[in-house]
């Protein structure tokens, strides 16, 4: 018969409780502490011996790594400066990219279709704005002023990342 011990969460502190407890007494039996503080004997014994938790383990199959993700990021940031925001396209091949560098052919294996959507939800300060078309009257408003500012902004941006054009 199987045995329920609750909730992840409530699990991992009573763990983390009997981990205390042994450090304080080592010649206690795991066996001992598992029953005393009602978890899994094996759990306890994989913490006991320096395993991580599910919660603290480095996700599986991350394609970027913390580099490559603060890249990712520093070019949605230099899209957004440049007043064109990157679409989803664009982040999948800056993605790409990013990976193609590191990778030691030169190519690394393609990105899959719903891989925007999973970086999205775990970056999420970086999130999906939906854009409106631009009505006719507001297209006829762009004056020779509003694109002197944009490459105005666009060369400051050149400049302060050292962009060669």
């Amino acid at each position: 018969m199987l045995k329920r011990y609750g909730d992840y969460k409530a699990v991992e502190g009573r763990i983390q409780e009997a981990l205390k407890a042994l450090e304080s007494s080592p010649k206690t039996s795991l066996a001992v502490l598992a029953r005393q503080f009602d978890v899994p004997y094996y759990r306890l014994y994989r913490r006991a011996r320096g395993a991580q938790s599910k919660s603290s383990r480095p996700a599986p199959n991350i394609r970027l790594n913390a580099a490559q993700d603060l890249a990712l990021k520093a070019y949605i940031d230099r899209c957004d400066q440049l007043g064109m925001p990157a679409l989803v396209p664009q982040l999948v091949g800056a993605a790409q990219r990013i990976l193609d560098l590191e990778h030691p052919s030169g190519q690394a294996p393609a990105l899959g279709k719903d891989w925007v959507a999973r970086w999205l939800k775990a970056n999420p300060d970086c999130r999906r704005k939906k854009q409106r078309q631009q009505e006719l009257n507001r297209i006829a408003l762009n004056t020779v002023e509003a694109y002197t500012a944009h490459f105005d902004a666009l060369r400051k941006v050149l400049d302060k990342y050292v962009i060669q054009p």
